[in-house]
Order: C-alpha cells, then sequence, then structure tokens
C-alpha cells in the first residue's frame, strides 16, 4: 500500500526549492517577538507601578488626614481618597488591555515563527554533515524533531493562528495569567483601602 504524501497548507505549495527569503522572515519574526516581549514586560511594570503609587498615596493621605492638623481639611481628604479609589479599577483595567495586547502580538511573532521553522525543514528530520554526526555525541538521541517537542506540540497542535493564540491566551498558567490576577488582587486592595481610607478620614472629622 503506498503511503499518500501530506497536502501542504493552503498558504505553502510544493517547489523544487524553498523560497530564498525564508532566513529574512525567521530574523524577522524573532525581533518581533523580542520587541512584544519587552512591551508587555514595560506594561507589566508600569501596571504594578502605578497601583503601588495609588496605594502609598492613600496611605499617605489617610496619616496626613487623621493628624490633628488635617482634621480641618477633612473634605479634601476624602475627595482625593475616593478618586484614588476610583482610579485604580481603570489603571488595573488599562494595564491589562494593554499587557494582553502586546503578549498576543508575541504569540503571534511565535506562531510565524513556527511557520517559517517548518518551510524551512527544520520541524521534521535535519539533514547534518557526518563531520559532525562521527565527531562528537549528539546533545540529545531520542528527541524526534530539532524543533524542541513542546514548541511543536504547541504550535503545530493548533489548526491557525488565531486558534493558537486564543488558546494560550486563555490558558492559566501563562505569565499573562499570572500577571493579570496579581493585577486584579492590588487593584482591589487599592480600591478597598482608598474607600475604607475615604470612610476613616470622614468618621475622625
Amino acid at each position: 500500500m503506498v503511503q499518500e504524501s501530506p497536502q501542504p497548507p493552503s498558504w505553502a505549495r510544493a517547489a523544487s526549492d524553498e523560497n530564498k527569503n525564508l532566513g529574512e522572515l525567521l530574523s524577522f519574526a524573532s525581533a518581533n517577538y523580542g520587541r512584544h516581549v519587552d512591551w508587555f514586560l514595560k506594561h507589566h511594570d508600569t501596571g504594578i507601578k502605578n497601583l503601588a503609587a495609588v496605594v502609598v498615596a492613600e496611605t499617605t493621605l489617610v496619616g496626613v488626614a487623621v493628624s490633628p492638623n488635617g482634621k480641618a481639611a477633612f473634605l479634601f481628604f476624602t475627595a482625593l481618597l475616593v478618586m484614588l479609589a476610583c482610579a485604580a479599577p481603570i489603571l488595573c483595567w488599562l494595564a491589562i488591555v494593554s499587557s494582553r495586547q502586546s503578549y498576543r502580538a508575541s504569540l503571534e511573532s511565535v506562531y510565524l515563527t513556527a511557520m517559517v521553522i517548518w518551510g524551512m525543514g527544520l520541524a521534521s528530520e535535519v539533514a547534518v554533515g557526518k563531520h559532525a554526526i562521527l565527531a562528537a555525541r549528539c546533545p540529545s538521541c531520542t528527541d524526534r524533531t530539532l524543533y524542541p517537542k513542546r514548541w511543536v506540540d504547541d504550535t503545530f497542535g493548533a489548526e491557525s493562528c488565531d486558534d493558537f493564540v486564543e488558546k494560550k491566551l486563555g490558558h492559566r498558567k501563562n505569565t499573562l495569567f499570572l500577571y493579570t490576577v496579581t493585577l486584579i488582587v492590588i487593584g482591589i486592595g487599592a480600591c478597598g483601602l482608598g474607600v475604607l481610607g475615604a470612610c476613616l478620614v470622614w468618621h475622625n472629622r
């Protein structure tokens, strides 16, 4: 029985040789991945710093407001604490949205890298010179592909780029999910601290 050869995807066609621009496309995808990861980390740090600044400001305002010199302006301090309590969830939401967008872009670059790797034939058996094979023992003798297995399972198991991205965005073990939970916890704490602080200042007027 003759085994049928696998059909190429809709975006590729069989040719006598690979596209010469695949190497440049791989470099482009890798550079984009690094760029978007840097943006994600920047949004990550900025979001936490903004919420931390809100918490510090609320704590300082409460301390000043309950002091003898601050009771005269209790309305001013109460209004500021309420504003900070309202600003906390807004800052939290903005940080989550911006981080999610940059994380999505990095995932798209990962998928593009996998497609280029496949197009270059590096996701299957790779031809290696005899001198390299005979010179020393290979770092791995059991892996079926040069491409790491987890990368193959993640990207090659998806039907499309959108499918891959959506699965990763909804995964509960990735960095984005943990960061989102961290932001929500800090945001709720900052909002609650502002409300409690306003109530305390109003009660001690």
